[in-house]
């Protein structure tokens, strides 16, 4: 299975590729790389939704909202926010999209991942 990874952290990124064995992850990194992908090509996509983008060579941006919005203009593929937060706000946000998911970083459980990968990939 192909999947996308969005995220700017190496070990985040090393850690799913640990995990999911069996899958093809390709990594991007930035809100630019993000804009220019065929969003077809994939099965699935991590998202870190804190996703650390530049406006330009000095002002940082969070950009995983903004990515998010971008991919569903152009895809309703299952996109799994992998992030540090629990914020109430942001999983209301993402609710009444049936093919959003949250999953914690902290602690990660290969399980937990794996499950969920499976469990998305079967709908």
């Amino acid at each position: 299975m192909k999947i996308l990874a969005i995220e700017d952290c190496f070990v985040t990124y090393y850690l799913l590729e640990g995990i999911l064995k069996d899958c093809q992850i390709d990594k991007i990194s930035s809100f630019k790389e993000a804009l220019n992908i065929n969003y077809s090509d994939y099965k699935l996509i991590f998202l870190d939704l804190h996703l650390e983008s530049y406006d330009d060579d000095i002002t940082r941006v969070e950009s995983g909202i903004p990515i998010y919005q971008h991919i569903r203009k152009y895809s309703n593929l299952p996109i799994i926010f992998f992030t540090a937060d629990s914020y109430d706000s942001f999983k209301s946000y993402i609710s009444e999209d049936k093919n959003a998911y949250y999953l914690s970083k902290y602690p990660p459980t290969e399980t937990s991942l794996i499950d969920l990968v499976n469990a998305i990939t079967r709908l």
